[in-house]
């Protein structure tokens, strides 16, 4: 009698525990690899952040089965599928990052931030270098002179486009013309210790067509795209309208932000405002120009008229198309 109301609670776990998807990720070859399974892959497959509707079929996952689906990112064009590069500029070593969304049975939406570390590209292996001279012999009683070795952690950069306050959703449509905002910041592990700057950003047609927009941390035409600027010191923002180029609706930014221990020093620009990336609110500052990391990171939006359109017929019950901007 007391047996089945254990073994409905086994069953009930049991099933539970069956359903959980994992998410396990690996570098080889080149490539970061991302292994989902038991996602509810039937209703919506797991895709990378941004990058929901994307046409480029090497930023699809491949399933393997039922539930079981395979992301293989080529690392030598990361920036083509949304990867950011971190470059420490002290040791010269790179990591690599991407973020990807999947579904629980429940058909709950999931994010998840998948790594790929510099000790996995060269698995796990350092040559060793002879440095010390010929002869050379160790103090048979070496002074304790004690030591004490922290490392900060390696910082995830955020770099969103919002329209209206609010991130542009995975369709990442918007009309031409409209008013939008790109904010960076740092991950909460990281931002009270580092400072940014976006020293220099790009804008592409995801192909040959490319376009600088930032030049040493200050726009090149701010009727296109404004500085960076920062009123809370916490975030960086800057204002732009949704552009185009002639032959695709896909328009990817390519940042490269230094990030600096404590705070980046802030660049004078030729319109009398200083770029700051994120400074901390108090006094400390930190004067050495070098950074310590650089990372590469990316924005896509969509940009046309099919969102304009949908606006309009849903105000005059009409159909037809909007007029360009």
């Amino acid at each position: 009698m007391h047996l089945w109301p254990l073994l409905g609670i086994w069953v009930l776990f049991s099933k539970s525990t069956a359903e959980k998807v994992s998410v396990h990720s690996l570098c080889k070859d080149g490539q970061l690899i991302v292994d989902i399974t038991g996602s509810n892959g039937a209703a919506q497959m797991p895709h990378l952040q941004q990058l929901k509707n994307y046409p480029d079929t090497s930023c699809h996952p491949e399933k393997l089965e039922a539930g079981h689906y395979r992301f293989s990112l080529d690392l030598n064009t990361f920036y083509k599928c949304g990867t950011t590069q971190i470059l420490n500029k002290l040791t010269g070593s790179k990591t690599y990052y991407n973020r990807v969304v999947y579904y629980t049975h429940e058909g709950q939406e999931m994010t998840e931030l998948v790594k790929c570390p510099s000790s996995s590209l060269n698995n796990g292996t350092r040559s060793k270098r002879d440095v010390l001279p010929a002869g050379f012999r160790e103090a048979e009683n070496p002074p304790n002179v004690g030591s004490l070795i922290g490392r900060a952690p390696d910082p995830i950069l955020s770099m969103v486009v919002k329209q209206k306050g609010v991130p542009i959703g995975h369709d990442l449509v918007v009309a031409p013309g409209e008013p939008l905002t790109m904010e960076v910041s740092l991950d909460q592990l990281s931002h009270d210790i580092y400072g940014i700057l976006v020293s220099k950003m790009d804008v592409t047609d995801t192909g040959t067509q490319s376009e600088d927009i930032i030049l040493n941390g200050c726009t090149v035409d701010s009727y296109l795209f404004e500085n960076f600027l920062t009123s809370n010191g916490d975030l960086l923002e800057a204002k732009f309208k949704a552009f185009k180029f002639p032959d695709t609706n896909y328009v990817l930014f390519r940042a490269t932000v230094n990030v600096c221990l404590n705070e980046c020093k802030g660049m004078d620009c030729s319109n009398g405002q200083v770029g700051y990336g994120r400074r901390r609110r108090d006094t400390l500052r930190h004067d050495d120009k070098t950074a310590d990391f650089e990372i590469q990171a990316t924005a896509l939006i969509r940009v046309s008229n099919e969102k304009k359109q949908h606006r309009r017929a849903a105000v005059l019950g009409d159909t037809g198309p909007a007029p360009d901007y």
